[in-house]
């Protein structure tokens, strides 16, 4: 019987290749076809040759494969010497595509993986690689707007999630046994993640001028920066209160799916719990944003926008995972001395000096053996104080007027969360 496998593998190369080379076909046609090493044809003869290659590794041996890889590179680098006897300069995208696709080729006719896993591996790939081969005047525009500090705050973000979370140990240390250091660095992670995307968004989006970004964007980066940025500025004159009333108002309403999300991370489980108070705690919070936006477009009132650091700083996180670890010892202890209400007082405090921290907390208590369910109604306190706390800080920062605009729906949002631990 004919096994169809290997015919199967080289029609997968040959057509990672074709994508491929397609892409650099219609580069060169942008180019004026200045520095076309090799288009679709090429680059599926290419794939074909790494797809045999590899074929033959196994009963040559798998140096056979990187043989034709360095042989395919000095082909590549007379290739590109030549063309710079033509052009002062020029770029490797042409020559790494090259050796990507050779060895796309050799891995879709390599046995270590089933054929359905290689051959999504190497389609998606190629796929991904003609995006972003496609995408070069969008990438170099893109760029060209970040700074060097926003750079190194996402290679810092990277670092922290990539080699040094795993490293941690995923084991309870210390004489409770109560923190995992894994957990912690999780935590500290996610908060550089959540703080650097939403950085990034309020950049993009902040040019449109929309009502209500700031406080969108801004509740994922950090709620209560975008309390204190916009209730000091409105106060100050420089920005229209009704406006900075609706972004104070979304960013507390978005911070609740995002301390929602935070908890799902470590424990599902808690998350369902919680998710029926909070999503009514973000709905009420939604309408009375709905309504005051309506407004704001009849008066045809000016757009507002945050000054917000570079949030994805570790620093900062460093010092919510610190609290996070002082809050999850506190919640420890004050339950083991009083019981669920230790939870309850654990996360009331927690919520009114971190939301980030207080949320994971309560997980954490889960792991300890607390009930979901006081943990859950521990979670709702946090969010209820944290409520409390944004209405109480607009209030002192904004002066009188804000405090009319924000203070009753916030109120109102603390108060059906608290239903919400009685109902749920």
């Amino acid at each position: 019987m004919i096994d169809w496998e290997p015919f199967a593998a080289m029609g997968v190369a040959f057509v990672a290749g074709l994508l491929i080379g397609a892409e650099r076909d219609h580069a060169a046609e942008d180019a004026d076809g200045k520095g076309h090493l090799g288009g679709a044809r090429t680059h599926a003869l290419v794939a074909t040759v790494g797809g045999l290659a590899a074929l033959l590794a196994t009963h040559l041996g798998l140096a056979l494969v990187a043989v034709g890889f360095f042989a395919l590179a000095a082909l590549m680098v007379l290739a590109y010497r030549a063309r710079l006897v033509e052009e002062e300069r020029r770029g490797l995208t042409s020559v790494a595509a090259f050796l990507v696709t050779y060895l796309l080729g050799a891995l879709a006719t390599l046995d270590a993986l089933p054929l359905t896993q290689r051959t999504s591996l190497v389609l998606g790939t190629a796929v991904v690689v003609t995006v972003a081969l496609s995408a070069k005047t969008r990438v170099h525009s893109f760029l060209d707007t970040v700074s060097r500090r926003e750079i190194r705050a996402t290679l810092m973000f990277l670092a922290m999630a990539v080699l040094v979370v795993p490293l941690l140990p995923d084991w309870p240390v210390g004489p409770q046994e109560i923190v995992k250091p894994r957990q912690v660095g999780l935590f500290v992670a996610l908060i550089m993640g959540l703080d650097l995307c939403g950085y990034i968004a309020l950049r993009v989006l902040s040019a449109r001028k929309a009502l209500g970004v700031t406080g969108l964007v801004g509740g994922f980066a950090s709620s209560t920066a975008v309390t204190i940025s916009l209730a000091h500025k409105a106060k100050a004159g420089e920005q229209p209160v009704r406006s900075t009333a609706l972004a104070v108002i979304i960013a507390t309403a978005v911070s609740m799916p995002r301390a929602l999300l935070e908890v799902a991370v470590l424990d599902r489980g808690l998350a369902w719990s919680v998710a029926p108070a909070a999503g009514v705690m973000a709905a009420v919070g939604g309408v009375f944003a709905g309504v005051v936006y309506l407004r704001l477009r009849r008066r045809s009132e000016g757009d507002n926008e945050a000054d917000l650091r570079n949030p994805a700083n570790l620093g900062t996180a460093l010092k919510f995972g610190l609290m996070f670890v002082a809050i999850l010892v506190a919640s420890h202890l004050a339950q083991r001395a009083l019981g669920d209400w230790g939870a309850y007082a654990a996360g009331a405090l927690g919520g009114a000096a971190s939301l980030h921290a207080a949320g994971l907390s309560m997980a954490g208590l889960v792991d300890g053996g607390v009930g979901v369910g006081v943990a859950a109604d521990g979670m709702v306190c946090a969010l209820i104080s944290s409520v409390v706390v944004k209405a109480g800080l607009a209030s002192a920062l904004g002066g009188v007027e804000m405090a009319k605009r924000v203070v009753p729906p916030l109120t109102l949002m603390g108060a059906v969360g608290a239903g919400a631990i009685w109902a749920f």
